[in-house]
This record gives structure tokens, sequence and C-alpha cells, in this order.
């Protein structure tokens, strides 16, 4: 993972950062100094503190074969929630403190009308999932679901 300086004629990189995995996704935290890396192969999210350019922790999500679908941080920074695939008849959505880097099992959500997630995204109220997904049995389509929690 490498920093572009955008400042002169042409964008040069002035800093690389090593990465255990193969890195899918990248999600910028709303404070700014924080990205999730996510690896979907290994299943783990990488947290680099953009203050030092360093890997400060990985978070393993324990999701075995299961496909992440997607990362999102609350507005106030004080939630990731990674959408994954499972065997449930929908996805599901897993929560983790970011001052912990720990689950917050009682957060999880999982009664989506899908059957397979693309995308998660977390409304500026901070209690509202957006996903995308597709059905191929029942109702066959693309699909865009709002949910309160």
């Amino acid at each position: 993972m490498g920093s572009l300086d955008l400042a002169g004629a042409h964008p040069a990189v002035v800093r690389t950062i090593t990465s255990p995995g193969f890195i899918d996704d990248l999600l910028l935290a709303p404070n700014g100094s924080t990205v999730y890396a996510q690896t979907k192969p290994e299943g783990r999210i990488q947290v680099i503190d953009l203050n030092t350019d360093t890997l400060a922790t990985t978070i393993d999500l324990h999701t075995g074969f299961r496909q992440i679908a997607g990362l999102a941080v609350n507005p106030r920074g004080s939630r990731l929630y990674v959408l994954i695939q499972t065997d449930l008849p929908s996805p599901t959505v897993a929560a983790y403190s970011t001052a912990t880097d720990r689950p917050v099992p009682k957060e999880d959500f999982a009664e989506f009308d899908l059957e397979h997630g693309a995308t998660l995204t977390v409304g500026p109220d901070g209690h509202t999932f957006y996903v995308t997904g597709t059905n191929y049995n029942d109702n066959p389509g693309t699909f865009l679901q709002i949910v309160s929690f």
C-alpha cells in the first residue's frame, strides 16, 4: 500500500507500507487517520495508522471460507461493520468495536431479504444499513435494502 504526493506536477509515491496478505478493498475511517484494509482470502482486516504509516493491528474475522462482501464504518467511527456471506438464507453483518478491534455480537444483523450481499454502507444517522445484493431463486434480481437497526 503506498501514499501519493499529488502537489507536484506528477503524482509520486512517497511511502509504501508492506502488507501481509492480498488487499482487496480499503476503507477510510471518519477520523481520517485510520484505513481498514480488507484481505478477502484470509478473512482479515488490517488496521493502518496513517499518522505513522504503520500496520497498527490485524483483526481476524474468523470467517473460514465465507466471502467478505464489504466494509463500513459508522459516522462516529466507533463501529466497523463487515458484510459476510453465510450459510444462512441471507448475508450477515458482523459488528466490531474500533476501540478494541473485538467483535460486538449483540450488534450483528442477519435479517436481510437478499440471498447474496454485494456492498454495505452505514447512513449518516449511524443506525441505517444500505446493502446491495441479489436474489437468484425467490424474486430474482438486484436490490438495495435499507435497514434500520
